[in-house]
């Protein structure tokens, strides 16, 4: 077991969570508090700050769980029993197998508990570690749990009552497995404001919690230089700047730019005031160099510092030089490009610190524009990497090869760690994907089991505490994320330091604590919240969001039965105020996060649009005129500004119209304009500024289990971006072909996508698209001083929020109402004939029709109708449930007879059956071919019982 020691005291070992300990088989007992005497803390005369807080929280929590706080004394004790408490370079007389011990250990947070008669020795390797020892101890022998930050109604803590602490003789050493366990406050809180209940939960749990975006941890004497020394190792002190400021800091554009200007981004052959620089300019590399040094002689060489660039991805240096710096290979603006520059920069700087502190603590990150792996250039041997993982999906683990987003991010970290630099560890960002009450927990333990196995050194995940001060913006929900998320954020802290311990035992303990006598129905709720949540195949991760968790209340009666369990956990938590809190929380965040997105997801799925034939040739020349296009389908309202969600102004209504062909998806945006002079066009092909001037932007996912989806932005001159989800377009490109026209009140965007490439598209299938305009023009209709003013898109949604995907319907459809959305006056789906056991049913394509006995069609559209020759067909259709679904052909022959009392001679043929398939509970789409033959019709049947079918297609192979 990955840092444990094995030691020879004739003691029986009994190994835990990555722990050893080692009890005495002696009789002794050490008595923390018994019949009314306490034991005594002893702190050495020179203790770390961390050491004097692990005296006041034992003694305190001592206090709550006997009701007999422990004395603290300094230097020596006269009492019977005594408690010592500190590090090797503090505490003398230590037990022989404590240093042998913690000298081996690699973690510098590992720590070694020592009872033996009546003394106790908590020892941590260095400082801060003894204060997670402590903590430990507080757990494994008081009992304590600290499930969540504490609020101004609930400590969030379980606290047991006991009249005494007495435990026999033992050792145990502890070793986190990962030296980084980072929870840091983010999410747009101000730094200034420290939110103690949130990072003192942390750090009580095991977490690194460091001052927030890598701001030191101040003067002494200060409140924030007193809280955070006793949190974190001088050695571990942020030094200042680095990360998105590792150039500006040392340089502020303000008072450098008048004086150097060629310190600055050559961009559009002008140097440019602003965070980007010309980081070939060796002055450059030198001013930042000496601001590290200078800052490192202010420690003794002690504390870190990582390099990184502005948080932005347009605006870097043209200039001769930095673009000798790029790889040759790649397109200039091409993130491996811009890679190759910064980290020979970086190498090039980090050489220059090494000549004078040659054991500087420098890491560096791999960012979202300069994170692809530069070919021949390696990161210098001694620094260590942030692997920042941008456009991962949580949804999903990290090496789950069916989720499209994290192949990629998966073989881009493997490729990292193939090129061996000191150490890796990663950036996480699902707090970035704005997941509320979501259930993480088993994806977050496979993925941290999956790091050690890699070799990684830790995560650091994005905190957002809280009693945080948040700045202002339009997530207004911020401080209940994380309560929101408790039982992640527990579990998450726990396998940080032993990823081995069993996170459903975690979470069992965990919520049996937190809901007390309310737990069996809490149970039953919470156990059903996450069938639900892992039988999602949706995406979700930043910049998406979560579009996943929409989707959760989709199987019928799944929403009224975990409301039917809060209803019995309310009966059983009568009288205690705390639990009702507690579960008026859960009940709250159900209604918000669940059922209110899960409403608004089948209001979206009733919004169906169409993609019509086109009944004669589409010349792509920006005036839409040709006679095609009056056959199109016209979405001509719903555009919705994304913040305030006000409809798009009169002034600048835009249509979009739609129409498809056997290859293609045809599409006509007539945007209205009354400024065009004054639009903004200077985006270059295949680079995201694109969508930083007067653009549409069309999302396109096709019905595949993958979640892939097509993104493609046009601005106002015709240049165009293209992307699959958020991978860079230089991995993705389709030849779109596209002409504008600009006239005196509007603009015309004409298109023709060919989607072979993300697949070809077929009559009667069913696609989701999202569509959105950029106007980028300050003046009252879009002023810039509002945020997004300029942003508009179907419902106000986010872009990238596949939820919110309304579906298209391409061609006209073989199989007519394939979605089970257009009912009659007595609720049964048009065009469909059921057996009357079977019935609609709500779901999240906004109806389904559950089987019981048959549901059929027929098939009368174009080709299906009875023709002279075989036509060969593939059909499609989602189902749930448990058990068989039958499909079956029903045949038959209509030939005109002029001769007979009725127009047409009817013959029933014998039915076939073309397969029969295994239905589960989780949705699964299924597929199959059928061949009908020459001179007959059929009629399409599925045929089982208590299953639940949606989006039927057929297709017609040609």
């Amino acid at each position: 077991m990955d840092g444990a020691l094995h030691f020879k005291f004739g003691k029986t070992a009994v190994i835990v969570c990555g722990s050893i300990m080692l009890l005495a088989g002696s009789a002794y007992a050490f008595d923390l508090v018994k019949d009314g005497e306490t034991a005594e803390i002893v702190l050495p005369v020179n203790a770390y700050p961390s050491t004097k807080l692990a005296a006041e929280e034992l003694s305190e929590y001592a206090g709550k769980v006997t009701g007999k706080k422990l004395p603290v004394v300094t230097g020596k004790s006269s009492a019977v029993n005594r408690i010592y408490i500190g590090t090797p370079d503090t505490l003398k007389n230590l037990p022989e197998s404590a240093v042998k011990a913690l000298g081996s250990a690699k973690q510098n947070e590992a720590h070694f508990i020592y009872a033996k008669g009546n003394t106790l020795h908590i020892i941590g390797k260095q400082e801060v570690a003894d204060l997670y020892a402590t903590y430990q101890f507080i757990e494994d022998k008081l009992g304590v749990r600290w499930l969540k930050p504490a609020d101004k109604i609930d400590s969030g803590e379980y606290v047991p009552k006991k009249e005494q602490i007495t435990f026999p003789d033992y050792e145990k050493f502890s070793e986190p497995v990962f030296r980084v366990r980072r929870i840091d406050q983010g999410a747009g809180s101000n730094w200034k404001v420290i939110p103690v209940n949130g990072k003192t939960w942390a750090t009580r749990n095991g977490y690194q919690t460091p001052p927030a975006y890598g701001i030191p941890i101040g003067e002494p004497g200060t409140f924030r230089y007193k809280f955070y020394s006793e949190r974190i190792p001088r050695s571990e002190d942020r030094i200042g700047g680095g990360s998105h400021r590792t150039f500006s800091a040392p340089m502020p554009a303000k008072t450098t730019f008048e004086r150097h200007p060629e310190y600055f981004a050559l961009v559009d052959g002008k140097r440019v005031k602003g965070e980007q620089y010309c980081i070939s300019n060796p002055e450059v590399r030198r001013n930042v160099a000496a601001y590290i040094i200078k800052r490192l002689d202010k420690t003794q060489g002690k504390g870190t510092f990582n390099f990184g660039m502005v948080d932005i991805s347009h605006g870097w240096c043209e200039c001769e030089e930095c673009r000798k710096l790029d790889d040759s290979k790649k397109t200039t603006g091409n993130k491996a490009n811009v890679s190759a520059r910064f980290f020979k920069t970086v190498r090039a700087i980090a050489e220059m610190v090494y000549e004078k502190y040659p054991d500087a603590d420098l890491s560096c990150w791999a960012y979202w524009t300069y994170r692809e792996l530069p070919e021949g250039v390696t990161l210098h041997p001694k620094m260590k990497l942030y692997f920042c993982s941008h456009g991962r999906c949580y949804g999903h683990t990290l090496d789950d090869p069916n989720c499209p987003r994290n192949v990629r991010i998966y073989k881009l970290l493997l490729r990292w760690l193939k090129e061996s630099p000191k150490e890796v560890f990663t950036y996480e960002y699902f707090r970035s994907s704005k997941a509320y009450y979501v259930c993480n927990e088993e994806v977050q333990a496979h993925d941290l089991r999956l790091y050690q196995k890699l070799g990684l050194s830790g995560a650091k995940v994005e905190g957002c505490f809280p009693d945080s001060k948040f700045n202002k913006g339009p997530e207004t929900n911020r401080p209940e994320w994380m309560p929101s998320n408790w039982q992640w954020a527990y579990v998450t802290a726990k396998l940080l330091w032993d990823p081995a311990r069993d996170e459903q035992k975690l979470l069992a303990e965990a919520e049996s604590l937190y809901y007390g006598k309310a737990y069996p129905a809490m149970k039953k709720y919470h156990d059903l919240r996450r069938k639900l949540w892992n039988g999602i195949s949706q995406c979700m991760g930043f910049p998406h969001g979560d579009p996943r968790t929409p989707y959760a209340l989709n199987p019928p009666g799944s929403a009224e039965q975990l409301i039917r369990f809060l209803h019995e956990a309310d009966k059983l938590a009568e009288g205690d105020k705390v639990l009702q809190y507690r579960l008026a929380n859960d009940r709250r965040w159900l209604k918000t996060y669940w059922i209110e997105p899960n409403r608004k997801l089948k209001e979206t799925a009733l919004k169906t649009m169409r993609a019509p034939d086109a009944q004669s040739k589409i010349v792509i020349d920006g005036s839409g005129d040709e006679r095609a296009w009056a056959g199109a389908y016209y979405l001509t309202t719903g555009l919705k500004q994304m913040t305030t969600k006000k409809d798009l102004p009169e002034e600048l209504r835009t249509t979009l119209g739609i129409l498809s062909d056997e290859n293609n998806l045809y599409f006509l945006i007539t945007a209205m304009e009354p400024s065009p002079g004054k639009m903004k066009g200077d985006g270059q092909p295949d680079r995201g500024n694109v969508c930083r001037d007067d653009h549409i932007e069309l999302f396109l996912r096709p019905p595949m289990e993958n979640n892939s989806y097509y993104h493609l932005a046009i601005n106002s001159k015709g240049t165009v971006f293209d992307a699959l989800g958020v991978n860079p377009a230089s991995e993705f490109n389709i030849p779109v072909e596209v002409k504008t026209k600009i006239h005196p009140d509007r603009y015309v965007i004409e298109a023709r996508v060919p989607l072979e490439k993300l697949k070809k598209p077929e009559r009667g299938e069913i696609w989701h698209l999202n569509f959105a305009r950029g106007r980028r023009i300050d003046d009252a209709l879009t002023p810039a001083s509002i945020g997004k003013s300029g942003s508009f898109s179907l419902d106000g949604c986010r872009y990238h929020d596949v939820s919110a995907f309304r579906p298209l319907e391409i061609g006209t459809p073989y199989v007519k109402n394939g979605s089970f959305d257009d009912l009659d006056q007595n609720g049964k789906p048009k065009f469909w004939v059921m057996t009357k056991d079977s019935a609609v049913e709500k779901s999240g394509s906004g109806h389904a029709v559950r089987i019981n006995g048959e549901v059929s069609q027929n098939l009368t559209v174009g080709e299906l109708k009875q023709q002279p020759f075989e036509r060969k067909i593939t059909y499609s259709f989602k189902a749930s449930g448990k058990g068989k679904l039958a499909v079956r052909f029903l045949r038959y022959t209509d030939t005109p007879d002029p001769k007979a009392k009725k127009p047409r001679r009817k013959f029933h043929k014998p039915f076939s059956t073309a397969a029969t398939y295994e239905v589960t509970e989780q949705p699964k789409i299924h597929h199959g071919k059928y061949v009908i033959a020459p001179n007959e019709a059929v009629v399409f049947e599925l045929r089982g019982k208590g299953i639940l079918v949606d989006e039927v297609s057929i297709r017609l192979e040609k």
